[in-house]
C-alpha cells in the first residue's frame, strides 16, 4: 500500500531477485549454460503468433524455451537457440501479437494501443488470447527483457490500479485528445 518508502532502484532490484529466484526453482540453477529442463518449439517465421499460440498458450512457459525457426520456404534456419533465437522470436510474436491489424489491440490517432471494444466481432476466443499474450509480456518480464509496446495510459492506469481501477479524465487524452 505504501510503494514509495523504498526508492524506485530498490523496488527494481527486489523485484529482480523474486524473478531470478523464481527462474531458479523453474529452470535449475544451470539455465544459462543451457542445462535443464526446456520446452522445445518449432515456429514458422511466416506465421509466429498463430504457432506460438498453437504451441504455447497451454503450456508451462516458465520453463527455458529452445526455439527452432523455419523460413518461408519451409526449411529449418541455421543455428542453435543459445538464447538468441528464443529473444528474437519473443520479441517478433510479441511484435505481431499487438499489431493493431491482428484485430486484439488497437491504436489511437496518435498509435498508442489499448484492447480492442469489438475483439468479440473478430474472435470468440478472445479471452485465451487476451491470456496467453499477458502470459508472453510475463515471460519478456521473466527473462528480463525489453519489450517497447506504446500502451494507451488510460489502459496502463487500469492495468495498475486495484480494486475497479478508476481511470482520470486526463488519461483519456491518450484515447481521444480532441475530445479530451
Amino acid at each position: 500500500k505504501t510503494p514509495f518508502v523504498f526508492s524506485f532502484m530498490d523496488r527494481v532490484t527486489f523485484f529482480h531477485k523474486l524473478v531470478m529466484s523464481s527462474r531458479t526453482s523453474q529452470q535449475g540453477r544451470l539455465q544459462e549454460f543451457l542445462i535443464g529442463r526446456a520446452i522445445d518449439i518449432s515456429v514458422r517465421r511466416t506465421h509466429l503468433y498463430e504457432d506460438a499460440f498453437a504451441k504455447l498458450a497451454t503450456a508451462d512457459i516458465r520453463q527455458r524455451l529452445r526455439v527452432n525457426l523455419i523460413n518461408a520456404q519451409g526449411l529449418d534456419e541455421a543455428g542453435i537457440d543459445g538464447g538468441g533465437l528464443f529473444r528474437e522470436f519473443l520479441s517478433e510474436t510479441l511484435k505481431t501479437a499487438f499489431d493493431p491489424n491482428r484485430g486484439f489491440f488497437t491504436s489511437s490517432e496518435e498509435g498508442f494501443l489499448y484492447p480492442n471494444p469489438k475483439v468479440h466481432l473478430i474472435n470468440e476466443d478472445y479471452k485465451i488470447h487476451f491470456k496467453f499474450l499477458g502470459a508472453l509480456l510475463g515471460k519478456a518480464l521473466f527473462e528480463r527483457m525489453m519489450v517497447e509496446l506504446p500502451f494507451a495510459s488510460f489502459f496502463l492506469r487500469k492495468l495498475t490500479s486495484s480494486g475497479r481501477g478508476w481511470v482520470d479524465t486526463h488519461h483519456l487524452a491518450s484515447l481521444d485528445p480532441e475530445l479530451y
